[in-house]
């Protein structure tokens, strides 16, 4: 008799009528986010772990820039030694005159995107902009972990 009162008391609790709807609605809403979430995850391409941890400096601003290298106290002034102007991560990646030709290959891939501004922000938190992201990393070659060697020893 014991069970039967248990079973019975289960077979109530799970009726939906007792459920709150807006509970179930929230609950669906938030299986669709995840979904949705998972499908740009998935769909995103994995990056190599150098230029997943350039993405993360300059997203943070913890970068081997000088500006942030001058705060540090790692070099003596925080300007662009190409520019003159403070070399913050938006100079980086946006006006520093250096990297023209690296900006214009992010742009052709920004392009075949579809997507139209070039900002830090763009650059750094939209997924559809990681590869050109990535490119312009690569080809500025301005932070160390993509600097080469050259012959006489000295970085370039």
């Amino acid at each position: 008799m014991g069970n039967e009162l248990a079973d019975r008391k289960v077979a109530e609790a799970r009726t939906t009528s007792l459920l709150d709807i807006s509970i179930r609605g929230s609950l669906a809403a938030e299986k669709t986010k995840l979904i949705r979430r998972d499908k740009l995850w998935k769909g995103s391409p994995r990056m190599e772990f150098p230029i997943q941890a350039a993405i993360h400096q300059l997203r943070s601003g913890n970068v081997p820039l000088n500006a942030f290298q001058f705060k540090c106290k790692r070099v003596p002034y925080p300007i662009c030694l190409s520019c003159g102007v403070l070399e913050t991560v938006d100079h980086y990646l946006i006006s520093c005159s250096r990297f023209t030709k690296a900006r214009s290959a992010a742009r052709k891939i920004l392009r075949d995107e579809r997507i139209t501004s070039i900002t830090a922000r763009t650059l750094l938190h939209n997924p559809h902009a990681f590869m050109a992201t990535k490119s312009f990393i690569e080809i500025s070659a301005r932070l160390p972990q993509f600097q080469q060697e050259d012959e006489t020893g000295g970085t370039h």
